[in-house]
């Protein structure tokens, strides 16, 4: 491949794994099978490690998703896959809002892992009391969301007058490592000279007349 191979789907067998490589070969996504396996009974123990893998490139691991979780819930109710259509929306969503400002794509933020951009591959489109409702995928978290905008740009500032507010950032405040040092010799002088002058007033206090 020539981009980085990415996991999509772990099949309960050999053959559903060709199965939903041919699907994906069908739809121009190149796709390899790994760690295939047969067992007598032609299904794998539950967890088995070594469960039939599908790999995609990276570019095309979202579009090979949804084709897979298709697939898996066609299994899961038990209908014939020939029968089947097995289709993605366009990875790319074209009516992402843009700033009027500067012109660049309104940030979001994944409600499941909190991450936050305006590069999220589109995963599919629900139709939901009349309106249409986005689902994008995010490569941190490998879930899909509905996306959070946040109410001003991060690129200018524009204020689009609705929209989460990001908390602040609260960090630690920490010494420079050359800073700690310098504290802890000055303590430990401190604490010698303190030690000195208990002795010598010892001495001073405890010598007979």
């Amino acid at each position: 491949m020539a981009d980085r191979p990415t996991e999509i789907f772990r099949a309960a067998n050999s053959q559903h794994a060709q199965m939903l490589r041919q699907l994906l070969e069908e739809r121009g996504i190149r796709s390899y099978v790994v760690n295939e396996i047969q067992t007598a009974g032609g299904e794998l123990p539950l967890g088995w490690v070594a469960a039939p893998r599908i790999l995609v490139a990276e570019e095309d691991a979202v579009k090979g998703r949804l084709i897979a979780e298709q697939f898996d819930a066609v299994l899961r109710d038990g209908r014939d896959i020939a029968t089947e259509d097995f289709e993605f929306a366009d990875a790319n969503w074209t009516d992402w809002p843009n700033c009027p400002g500067c012109q660049q794509r309104r940030e979001v933020r994944c409600n499941v892992c909190g991450s936050r951009g305006s590069k999220f591959s589109l995963a599919d489109l629900i139709e939901e009391g009349g309106r249409t409702q986005v689902l994008l995928f995010c490569d941190t978290c490998d879930d899909h969301f509905r996306p959070q905008f946040f109410r001003t740009c991060h690129h200018c500032g524009h204020d689009f007058g609705s929209g989460i507010t990001p908390e602040p950032v609260q960090q630690p405040i920490e010494l420079p490592e050359n800073t700690r040092r310098t504290w802890l010799v000055a303590a430990g002088l401190i604490a010698f000279a303190a030690a000195v002058c208990g002795y010598f007033y010892w001495l001073v206090t405890t010598r007979p007349n």
